[in-house]
């Protein structure tokens, strides 16, 4: 009895003083001028091994991990102690932050109901964790994503924010958009008020920035005509039809040294949100969740080839020339290559530019019976 009197008081005094100086942080921080980017602060932070006795901030839940299980769900104010002998069976904390935070999504070359693509979009959204049964949809995504958690919801959001802006401007009129508003259009009734089946709730929202086109240019462009013979990979096709309506010129993909990659020729350009979908699509259809699509709307090798590049490399400027003399021949594209240390080998050609998975999808794609990668001296 004795015992737990005086834990009861360590208890309450340690809860106090630490909540008290947490409070008085977050006052602090609230007072600072806000940064350029604006931005808020990140949904979970780091996962860090428990060794002292520790009480959960304001604005924050705490997700609690015996080894590798998770336990326990902890709210603010709660004492949070390391286990007597942490070496065994260590103590970890997941923090969650359940206050506002704030998110910028950007959609490209939506289309009007008449067919003007306007160029960019920028929205940003001000949201929180929703509170439903005390958070426990936390420790279901934590549990089943990890620290990921934040990945997966934030990249739900932007799906489904750019899907809401491309349906609002596809259902509208050019004019009426630049009469109304976009935010006023998106208000009501497009832009959702929950996102991720519910997880997250839409406290405001923004449109940051509009790219409106050139009015001047009076109608829609006529089609294109292209010489461009790709292939088309079966399988891959097969999925694009099951998510867009885009026609395709051509698509492959591979699989080399760890990385995926499918290359896809719409007519075209995509949405920023079917692009999206698309990616997750063939990431599971290879396996592979780091996949990386490229979906390119151009109208002639060279110009499809210097797009790839620029896509996939660090440096795009290293790209020279594309010399396509026809599709029976090999398809050469000349790069500078880069100034090898002193004492050290040349890099071989081609070999540093993109990935092994993105030079293979795109020899795959064209009709040349190979590309060749030719290495010129920098001057």
């Amino acid at each position: 009895m004795v015992f737990n009197r005086l834990w009861a008081s360590v208890h309450n005094r340690v809860v106090s003083t630490q909540v008290e100086a947490a409070r008085r942080r977050v006052v602090t921080a609230s007072e600072r001028p806000i940064t350029a980017s604006g931005l808020g602060t990140r949904l979970t932070g780091n996962r860090i091994r428990l060794d002292r006795m520790t009480a959960v901030w304001p604005d924050t839940v705490v997700v609690v991990f015996h080894g590798d299980d998770v336990q326990e769900l902890r709210y603010p104010g709660d004492v949070v102690v390391p286990p007597v002998f942490p070496r065994r069976t260590p103590t970890y904390v997941l923090p969650i932050a359940t206050g506002p935070v704030t998110v910028d999504v950007e959609t490209t070359n939506a289309a009007t109901l008449e067919g003007h693509r306007i160029e960019q979009v920028i929205i940003r959204l001000s949201l929180h964790l929703s509170p439903r049964d005390r958070y426990r949809v936390v420790s279901t995504l934590v549990a089943e994503l990890g620290k990921g958690m934040e990945d997966f919801l934030l990249r739900q959001v932007r799906i489904e924010v750019a899907e809401a802006v491309e349906s609002a401007i596809r259902s509208n009129r050019l004019a009426d958009l630049r009469r109304n508003g976009l935010q006023q259009v998106l208000a009501h009734p497009w832009l959702p008020d929950t996102f991720a089946k519910g997880a997250l709730i839409r406290d405001s929202f923004e449109v940051r920035s509009v790219i409106w086109p050139d009015l001047d240019a009076g109608r829609l462009p006529p089609a294109a005509t292209t010489g461009l013979r790709l292939k088309l990979d079966e399988r891959l096709e097969w999925i694009w039809k099951q998510h867009v309506d885009t026609r395709l010129r051509g698509i492959a993909g591979a699989q080399a040294e760890g990385g995926s990659t499918v290359i896809a020729v719409p007519v075209i350009q995509l949405a920023q949100y079917e692009t999206e979908r698309l990616r997750e699509e063939y990431a599971r259809f290879y396996e592979d969740p780091a996949l990386a699509l490229i979906a390119i709307a151009r109208n002639s090798y060279q110009d499809l080839v210097s797009e790839w590049f620029r896509r996939v490399d660090t440096s795009p400027g290293r790209l020279v020339m594309v010399d396509d003399v026809g599709e029976d021949r090999p398809l050469r594209i000349n790069v500078r290559q880069p100034t090898p240390p002193e004492g050290g080998r040349p890099a071989e050609q081609g070999g540093n530019v993109g990935t092994e998975s993105a030079r293979v999808a795109l020899s795959r794609l064209l009709p040349h019976p190979r590309v060749e990668f030719i290495g010129i001296g920098r001057t």
